[in-house]
């Protein structure tokens, strides 16, 4: 059966198209890197969210119907990340979450909530992330990891496979060499089109939406525990090794374990469980990597 299943994968549209796009925004990204020469090495292109974001909603347009809500809601959070007044870009970023999250299903009521607040909390904190993780590239790395997770978890993966296969060759513009970030709006923009993903692939199985939107992990997890340390933004990053693994173990966790039950209170409290073991984590990576002053 499950040969089977990786068979029905490897041969399916909505794979090709996804990594068709996803391979044609890579090369958009390698020519530019080129033009660029030795400017890129120092200030790697914001354009990796974009480009995901782009791709993976024409990947899911090809194959299913992507609806109209979710692009505005998208463009809307472009805007937001454009802006640097952080009084507008919050209530803009805010407005483009509510209307992505008015295109999903009425029921259940909580995960259209739970949608408004990851991506306008989320976004914004993988936006954090991504300035400070430039220069490593972890940005799309992590967000490529993040979109993995979200596929294993929830039931129905016809979008979720377009999404993936777009998300993942665009991985490779922050690894081996860190081409290119998310950017500010592009990191609104992924995270606004993952939580649409999950939320529409998961509503057969509520606790796989929340497995999925734990699998940011990272990304949101490294700007919250700076946050509550108190820690300078421009403090350095832990290891590069130990953010990416640490990132796995907590995708694995909250999208094979939380994202699989079949209630969602214990789905919450497994995601709860997880997250502050990787706060903790995190807190002792970033005073590790601090400068003794």
């Amino acid at each position: 059966m499950l040969i089977d299943e990786i068979r029905d994968l490897l041969t399916s549209g909505e794979l090709r198209v996804g990594v068709a796009l996803g391979s044609v925004a890579l090369l958009l990204v390698l020519v530019v890197a080129l033009i660029r020469g030795d400017a890129g090495r120092a200030r790697p292109l914001p354009l990796a969210g974009l480009l995901i974001a782009g791709a993976g909603a024409l990947a899911i347009a090809s194959s299913s119907t992507l609806p109209w809500r979710v692009v505005i809601g998208l463009a809307v959070l472009t805007v937001a990340g454009a802006i640097s007044q952080l009084a507008l870009r919050i209530p803009l970023a805010l407005g483009g979450a509510i209307v992505v999250a008015s295109a999903l299903p009425d029921e259940p009521r909580w995960i259209p909530v739970a949608v408004v607040g990851t991506v306008t909390v989320g976004g914004l904190a993988t936006a954090g992330f991504d300035r400070r993780a430039a220069a490593t590239g972890l940005g799309p790395v992590l967000f490529a990891i993040s979109s993995v997770g979200l596929y294993v978890t929830v039931p129905e993966t016809d979008t979720a496979v377009a999404f993936v296969a777009a998300t993942v060759p665009l991985a490779f513009t922050g690894w081996p060499r860190a081409l290119a970030r998310l950017g500010d709006a592009g990191s609104l923009t992924a995270v606004a089109l993952l939580c649409w993903v999950a939320s529409t692939g998961g509503t057969t199985r509520p606790s796989s939406v929340v497995g999925a939107l734990a699998c940011l992990g990272v990304l949101v997890v490294e700007p919250a525990s700076r946050m509550l340390l108190r820690a300078r933004a421009a403090d350095r990053l832990p290891p590069r090794l130990l953010l990416v693994a640490l990132h796995v173990v907590v995708v694995l966790l909250v999208a094979r374990i939380a994202g699989l039950r079949s209630s969602t209170l214990a789905a919450v409290v497994i995601v709860s469980v997880v997250l502050a073991a990787a706060f903790v984590v995190m807190s002792w990576l970033i005073r590790s990597a601090e400068p003794s002053r």
